[in-house]
């Protein structure tokens, strides 16, 4: 009989594994459009803000952080972070629940920049010397600055990935990992300059407050199934 020390991270594997494969075809198609339709709607509306753009105030926050091109490779690794918790779902419900939380999120994000257009300030001088933040900068100029939505699914991911790594019986270690991760991406949004502080608070209330509300539905819909199903027998 297997020892508990080696079952363990085999039958975590395992699940894993099988997670995986369930709806993979799926998985990939919707999750494709969803980053079209999410990258196309961000564009759009980058200057179509109904107001004159607000310039985000430098903290003090951003002036200990500075300017800390390494970091760049946390910002971009979002677009991997991000796709490990739907990829993970173990069912098509829990594959619609996640896709319903993070279009209502980035529809609020969304427009929060319509009704008021922000922009980050220009704040490192050298960054034309780092191709690869020079070319993050050029992107989309600092506009669509507040609330930061790469904060904004760091900490909705996280939520999610925490509670699919508990549910699988992760060890601690990648339990740990997955918060280390989403911190630095957080941390990154401040430390390339692509946000500055406040945008980064806002974007992690956004994804926050996103999962609270998601957690409360699911426990208000449970609720009513069980009473449901109690008032039957």
């Amino acid at each position: 009989m297997p020892s508990r020390t080696l079952a363990d991270p085999l039958l975590f594997l395992n699940q894993i594994a099988a997670r995986r494969r369930t709806a993979r075809t799926l998985k990939g198609t919707t999750l494709t459009a969803f980053a079209i339709a999410f990258f196309a709607s961000y564009f759009a509306v980058l200057h179509a803000g109904i107001f004159a753009t607000t310039v985000m105030p430098v903290t003090v926050v951003d002036r200990w952080i500075g300017f800390q091109p390494w970091s760049i490779a946390f910002y971009l690794s979002l677009w991997v972070y991000v796709a490990c918790a739907p990829v993970l779902v173990p069912d098509r419900r829990q594959l619609a629940a996640y896709l319903t939380t993070a279009t209502g999120m980035a529809l609020v994000g969304l427009a929060i920049f319509v009704v008021w257009p922000t922009r980050t300030p220009t704040l490192a001088a050298d960054a034309a010397t780092h191709p690869a933040v020079a070319w993050l900068h050029g992107t989309d100029h600092g506009y669509n600055a507040c609330p930061s939505l790469h904060a904004a699914f760091s900490v909705l991911t996280a939520g999610w990935l925490e509670r699919i790594l508990r549910a699988c019986g992760a060890p601690r270690l990648l339990r740990l990992i997955n918060i280390c991760w989403a911190v630095g991406i957080v941390y990154s949004t401040i430390a390339t300059n692509q946000h500055v502080a406040l945008d980064t608070l806002a974007g992690v209330a956004l994804g926050g407050g996103t999962l609270i509300m998601e957690r409360a539905f699911a426990w208000r819909h449970r609720a009513g199934v069980n009473q449901k199903k109690s008032t039957a027998t």
